[in-house]
């Protein structure tokens, strides 16, 4: 339970800035960067795991809570990354603006555009 929540409160600390950076500003490659994002659930699980399990046994973190974290969150994160983008791809453009202010010191904003 510790370790999903934990790699919960990662994969949405990492993915939201990330989808926000490629829904605003799209790199030249952000197709490709996206179906590597979607590609890596398309990988068997036992291949992936096999060499994680290894590793892990040779570092000796097997039985180690940490390790689970790193894992949920590293095979969460591409697919979170991937429906926030999505998402901040229909918030409209004026909600990222700053809005103006009236004067120094004003609390109420007077709108921005």
């Amino acid at each position: 339970m510790i370790a999903t929540g934990v790699s919960t409160i990662l994969v949405v600390i990492m993915a939201v800035p990330a989808s926000y950076a490629l829904s605003i500003r799209p790199v030249k490659k952000t197709q490709d960067v996206l179906f590597f994002f979607i590609s890596t659930r398309m990988l068997p699980v036992v291949a992936v795991i096999m060499p994680i399990y290894v590793i892990a046994g040779q570092l000796k973190v097997l039985d180690n809570i940490w390790t689970l974290v790193v894992l949920y969150t590293s095979m969460n994160l591409p697919i979170a990354v991937w429906m926030m983008r999505s998402f901040s791809r229909r918030c409209p453009p004026r909600c990222s603006r700053p809005r103006k202010w009236t004067e120094p010191g004003c609390s109420r904003p007077c709108g921005g555009s």
